[in-house]
């Protein structure tokens, strides 16, 4: 058992047949050991396509399960475009301006000269 500290306990090793599969934490990779040769995946998805006789394993399984539901969590919902009666418009007098629609002898860059302002908002 490791001390608690990140790094410095031994990787959970998944024995099957003559191969075993790990996963490191350094460099975030999955690691398979089959007949003295060390093959490196990105993902368990990875590794499980290229061995699916790794499948068998329930922590594997377990893990594939875990990683599939946090996908499915995660997808991102429609998002709702507000109706047209939650939303309030307001026309108000310019504040860079003050309503005159100049300023420093030019056309407001706020209100493009007009004056006034158009705010939205939504009710709650």
């Amino acid at each position: 058992m490791g001390t608690g500290t990140k790094g410095t306990s031994e990787p959970k090793k998944h024995e099957i047949d003559d191969m075993v599969a790990h996963y490191t934490r350094n460099g975030r990779k999955w690691c398979l050991e089959k007949s003295g040769k060390m093959s490196l995946f990105d993902t368990i998805e990875d590794l499980v396509f290229e061995f699916p006789k790794l499948r068998e394993l329930s922590s594997i399984r377990l893990t594939l399960q875990r990683r599939a539901s946090q996908r499915e969590e995660y997808k991102a919902a429609p998002r709702k475009l507000p109706t047209e009666d939650n939303i309030i418009v307001k026309f108000e007098e310019c504040y860079y301006c003050g309503g005159s629609g100049t300023a420093g002898f030019m056309p407001c860059d706020n209100c493009g000269g007009k004056g006034t302002v158009k705010l939205t908002g939504r009710k709650r």
